[in-house]
């Protein structure tokens, strides 16, 4: 009895789609026509809109999950993640005194 599978490519295409909705799209022109990147965080995403101009990209934008462009211009406008909390606090300085050694000539 041959196995049958139910649709294949439907989950893959669902899960591309899914993928694509909750992902940061970096659209740029370069030297051989358009590129497009996906990313997961604007992060990341201004990362590689950063080496796209590096590599002589121009044009670029930031498409975000919710579909809104940003221009290379406006990249500082980008909505970021929050700062994720430190696992090592600052040091705090003791309460001991610092021994100060003097040497009499």
């Amino acid at each position: 009895m041959p196995h049958l599978l139910n649709k294949p490519g439907r989950d893959h295409q669902e899960e591309q789609e899914k993928e694509e909705k909750m992902s940061f799209s970096i659209k740029a022109m370069c030297q051989h026509g358009d590129l497009v990147h996906r990313r997961k965080t604007a992060e990341a995403a201004l990362k590689k809109a950063r080496e796209m101009s590096r590599a002589g990209c121009y044009d670029i934008y930031i498409t975000t999950p919710e579909g809104r462009d940003y221009h290379s211009s406006e990249f500082a406008d980008l909505p970021r993640t929050r700062a994720v909390a430190r696992e090592h606090p600052k040091t705090q300085p003791s309460d001991k005194p610092i021994p100060i050694s003097r040497t009499v000539r």
